[in-house]
């Protein structure tokens, strides 16, 4: 799968075509107004939304899921399209699809969190013992890796924290790829189709997209 990477300069130029079968588009944007990110955030993302489309912003039907998944009900016909979003401190991200579904999470590091307690209540327990050995100057990229994994997996599939994050783990599939294992019946088949990549992120922020092999 080719991901393309779109800053602040191609939000402004909006020249970008729809992307391609076996692509994935993740636009990064920082946010000026803090204050207001999810406004702000939810007028970019209509923005790009569409400017892929080509239908106009005020005509955009944006509904959410059962689970907190935002999608569009008036999709250009013959045509798929799926879209995820995440926001964190000053930054933004959107992935978007015209051939898989798609997740996404970004993530300040700098933010506060209680690792120890998310880890053993929220971690796989192999996922626990991994940090158990680890040096405390380790914990915190390795922490927020797997949590934007585990969050740009759950959201990719759009069942959010209706499943369990400690009952699957992430596991290397290759150069900066991942692969789900779960322990959940129900979710075993369908999560060996996904797959996780990490983002080129700014500075103290992670980022990983999930998408559904094809």
């Amino acid at each position: 799968m080719e991901i393309k990477l779109l800053s602040l300069q191609d939000f402004k130029a909006l020249r970008v075509p729809f992307p391609e079968d076996r692509a994935i588009h993740v636009w990064i944007l920082p946010t000026e107004d803090i204050s207001n990110l999810h406004k702000e955030s939810h007028r970019k993302v209509k923005k790009i939304l569409s400017h892929y489309t080509n239908i106009p912003e005020e005509s955009l039907c944006l509904e959410i899921g059962r689970h907190g998944k935002p999608y569009l009900t008036n999709v250009p016909y013959g045509k798929n399209f799926y879209f995820n979003l995440s926001h964190s401190g000053k930054y933004m991200t959107l992935a978007i699809s015209a051939c898989t579904p798609v997740g996404i999470d970004i993530e300040n590091m700098n933010r506060k969190v209680n690792i120890d307690r998310i880890v053993k209540h929220f971690f796989h327990p192999l996922e626990a013992k991994l940090f158990s050995n680890l040096k405390k100057g380790e914990k915190k990229e390795a922490f927020f890796r797997l949590w934007t994994i585990k969050e740009a997996f759950l959201k990719g599939l759009g069942e959010g924290f209706a499943i369990r994050p400690s009952s699957f783990y992430a596991c290397e599939a290759g150069i900066n790829s991942f692969h789900i294992i779960s322990s959940d019946e129900k979710l075993k088949d369908e999560s060996a189709s996904w797959r996780l990549t990490p983002i080129p992120a700014p500075d103290d922020y992670i980022c990983t997209v999930a998408y559904q092999k094809l």
